[in-house]
């Protein structure tokens, strides 16, 4: 029984390092919806950034797509409020699929376990416009990755003519992250 408990508050230890950190606005807002076709990945973080040049990388994690996680997002879309009228920044980065169970990190070690996986992380800079809603579409189709952004007009997407792939934003990423040709980035 000590075995059980204690690992269950590991895990629970675990999972909380996920947990989505970010707080929707109350005010001049936009509706962002993010979707993948990576749907065999999972938990493909989806974060939001404010700073220019992705300076406060790793930003505010918005959700998970394709969760394992208890109590977050499973699906392969999510939506959320964001900030409107100033630039903003999307990122979505899925990992090649590997073995994090719980055995898996207890027995290689995390670093170990963290080194044998690939990233492609996708960055796109737009500037959302208040009461608008607007949907992301990741997508690996080898690599690299991409994001393309459309504001819905009457459930039709329109492409967001200022939204801009952000180099400054993978460079912040592959410096803060650091683990050489086991990433690949956008």
């Amino acid at each position: 029984m000590k075995i059980f408990v204690l690992g269950a508050a590991a895990a629970l230890l675990l999972s909380s390092c996920v947990t989505p950190n970010y707080v929707a606005p109350s005010d001049s807002t936009a509706e962002l919806t993010v979707t993948t076709n990576t749907l065999g990945t999972p938990n493909q973080q989806v974060r939001l950034f404010s700073q220019p040049g992705c300076a406060d990388y790793p930003g505010k994690l918005v959700a998970l797509l394709q969760s394992k996680r208890v109590g977050i997002n499973t699906g392969a879309s999510t939506s959320t409020k964001i900030p409107a009228g100033a630039p903003i920044t999307i990122s979505v980065m899925a990992g090649v699929p590997r073995d994090d169970s719980f055995l898996s990190m207890f027995f290689k070690g995390v670093a170990r376990v963290a080194a044998e996986n690939k990233y492609c992380e996708a960055f796109v800079t737009f500037k959302p416009e208040p009461g608008k809603e607007y949907q992301a579409s990741y997508k690996i189709d080898g690599s690299p990755c991409s994001i393309n952004v459309m504001q819905v007009e009457n459930g039709q997407g329109v492409e967001v003519t200022n939204a801009r792939s952000n180099s400054m934003c993978s460079a912040a990423a592959k410096n803060e992250r650091r683990l050489g040709s086991h990433m690949w980035t956008n």
